[in-house]
Parts: structure tokens; C-alpha cells; sequence
């Protein structure tokens, strides 16, 4: 008997699939089956996309200018 191991996708095919969840161009059901993932995973997937959504828009000057000074370091 194997040892089955679960599938790790990368942040930029989360978000990638996500997007294009959020976009609705196409149901939840036809995006997941062209990517290949379950339309539940595809679906959260989009909720943690647009859940953190209010973090980025949210932010402050004071953070934004803060986080531009250590990426510049």
C-alpha cells in the first residue's frame, strides 16, 4: 500500500485561478475543471483572495511608505 501524498500548488496559481474565479467570465465549475482543481478549492481560493483584498487597499500611507523603505533596503 502507498503512502498518498497531497498536492501543493504554488501562490501564483492560486492567485492565477483565483482572479479568474472572481472574474466570472466562466462558472466556478468550468475553471476548476480547465485547471484541474476541485471547483470547493477554487472557490476558496477566491474567498481568500478577496478577504485580503481589504488589507491591501486598507492600508495606511504610514505603512505603505514603511514597507517601500524596507524593500528598498
Amino acid at each position: 500500500m502507498s503512502k498518498t501524498t497531497r498536492k501543493t500548488y504554488s501562490t501564483s496559481f492560486k492567485m492565477a485561478v483565483a482572479l479568474e474565479v472572481a472574474k466570472e467570465q466562466e462558472t466556478l465549475s468550468q475553471v476548476a475543471a480547465k485547471h484541474g482543481v476541485s471547483p470547493s478549492l477554487a472557490a476558496a481560493w477566491r474567498d481568500e483572495l478577496l478577504a485580503g483584498a481589504d488589507s491591501i487597499f486598507g492600508r495606511t500611507k504610514e505603512e505603505r511608505e514603511r514597507k517601500e523603505q524596507e524593500e528598498a533596503s
